[in-house]
């Protein structure tokens, strides 16, 4: 063992190098420390990332909703058709597998992005996700304003 470098232990995860104690001895840690939470949660609450992560989920699920039925009521309407060409291969199977697809599809991938949240990209892909759903629904939005004002 090398001077000024004592043993340690990790339970479930093997040995590794850790610094020494002031005595000297053999430390057992606990493993890495555990998140900070913010000064006013409180004890048993989930620190405010994943507290963020949860809401950008929700959104982006409500959003994929709207976004399927207003897709599907403008189609219906005859004011649009689905620019996604996947998508448009699943509405020829009919109006069921369309909106299981869209919604199985995403669900998949927020299942992803919430698997792999402690990753940059994974925390950056929720927000594109938000985002993009979000700029969809001001498109249908216009669209409305527009279909509204039509004589």
């Amino acid at each position: 063992m090398r001077a000024g470098v004592s043993l340690g232990l990790r339970l479930g995860q093997g040995l590794f190098l850790c610094p020494p104690t002031i005595e000297g001895r053999i430390r057992i840690s606990a493993g890495p420390k555990e998140p900070e939470m913010s000064t006013r949660q409180g004890a048993g609450q989930r620190p405010r990332d994943w507290q963020e992560g949860t809401a950008l989920v929700l959104a982006v699920l409500i959003l994929n909703i709207l976004d399927l039925c207003l897709t599907v009521t403008w189609m219906e309407l005859g004011l649009a058709a689905e620019a996604n060409p996947v998508m448009r291969l699943a509405l020829e199977r009919g109006l069921l597998v369309f909106a299981s697809f869209k919604l199985g599809l995403v669900v998949l991938c927020l299942v992803v992005l919430v698997r792999f949240q402690d990753h940059l990209l994974a925390r950056v892909g929720l927000r594109v996700s938000f985002v993009v759903y979000l700029s969809l629904l001001v498109y249908h939005g216009q669209g409305l304003i527009l279909w509204s004002t039509m004589p």
